[in-house]
């Protein structure tokens, strides 16, 4: 319970609204061992536990297994095995990751609310962070709603940012930027593309650390060319591919940002701004730890290293 409410306050830290509270129970229809995260009503991730055992996990290429339960890490599917305290020193030899079974849960708690924050963000979150920052600048927060945008308008806005990973600490800057925006359209698509540019500071520092350079990939000209015209053709956002062509741009995508979290870097797509909130939304779910920003979102002051064209 200790772990999980400091999840629960870091996250909210992190991500710069208040996490809603939850609750733990006992189930008594689940096996012994299983114990199952649920949000919002809907089973998010389950697994088996053993309290009196550590969780060895291959976080590489070990080919050497060990004496134990042979299962996956729940996080991230990776393999491992439930293995007795005696045997930790030598799992940890051979080069396993070996952590206690609070570790496990808590881990998977925390994988699963940052992927799901924007599920988490309501009206309720929303009517917080405006309390706070009527706090901090009267004037701006008195522009902001309703005079400029509908709270309903403001609240998908930050879901879209959260969705796409981008955390609404600078609440000051996103409504500045909104101000600035809302006037002239009321489409939380738009607006959250403006408000993205805004933040290009913080969102490649959030993506890359304090490097002055990063590296990228772009598509080739043709793929851009043929995107554009499906996202012509897409009528309110209903952006499409043709299943042959969105199989290979998926299995293209989805090795490059693999070749980048073997290496330790981020996977940085950059894509003209027509496309990027589309292509976020395709490959959202199944490739997360991409990175897709439009030119328009690139800081002056970062050098960027075009290592590749997807599509060429």
């Amino acid at each position: 319970m200790q772990k999980i409410s400091s999840i629960r306050r870091k996250l909210s830290t992190q991500l710069g609204f208040l996490i809603p509270s939850f609750c733990v129970k006992d189930n008594i229809e689940l096996p012994p061992h299983q114990y199952r995260i649920l949000l919002l009503g809907v089973v998010m991730g389950y697994a088996d536990i053993y309290s009196d055992k550590m969780l060895a996990i291959n976080t590489g290429h070990i080919s050497e297994p060990i004496s134990g339960i042979r299962c996956q890490d729940p996080t991230f599917g990776l393999a491992a095995y439930w293995i007795n305290l005696e045997q930790r020193e030598s799992a940890q030899q051979l080069g396993y990751t070996v952590v206690d079974a609070c570790t496990v849960i808590g881990t998977h708690v925390n994988h699963i609310l940052q992927t799901h924050s924007a599920q988490l963000f309501g009206h309720e979150e929303a009517q917080h962070i405006l309390t706070k920052l009527a706090e901090i600048a009267p004037k701006l927060a008195e522009a902001l709603i309703p005079h400029t945008l509908p709270l309903y308008i403001f609240v998908k806005i930050l879901q879209q940012l959260l969705a796409e990973n981008i955390p609404i600490i600078d609440i000051r800057s996103i409504a500045e930027s909104l101000i600035e925006y809302g006037a002239k359209s009321q489409d939380p698509h738009y607006l959250t593309s403006m408000v993205r540019i805004h933040l290009k500071n913080f969102i490649i520092q959030h993506i890359c650390g304090n490097s002055n350079k990063f590296s990228a990939v772009t598509l080739s000209p043709e793929l851009e060319q043929l995107l554009h015209q499906s996202q012509q053709l897409a009528s309110d956002h209903n952006f499409s591919l043709e299943p042959g062509l969105a199989e290979k741009l998926h299995g293209s995508l989805l090795a490059y940002e693999h070749e980048q979290i073997t290496k330790g870097e981020a996977a940085i797509l950059l894509v003209s701004p027509t496309i990027r909130s589309h292509l976020a939304h395709l490959f959202r779910n199944s490739i997360p730890k991409l990175n897709i920003l439009s030119y328009q979102e690139l800081p002056s002051y970062k050098e960027v290293n075009i290592v590749g064209s997807i599509g060429a």
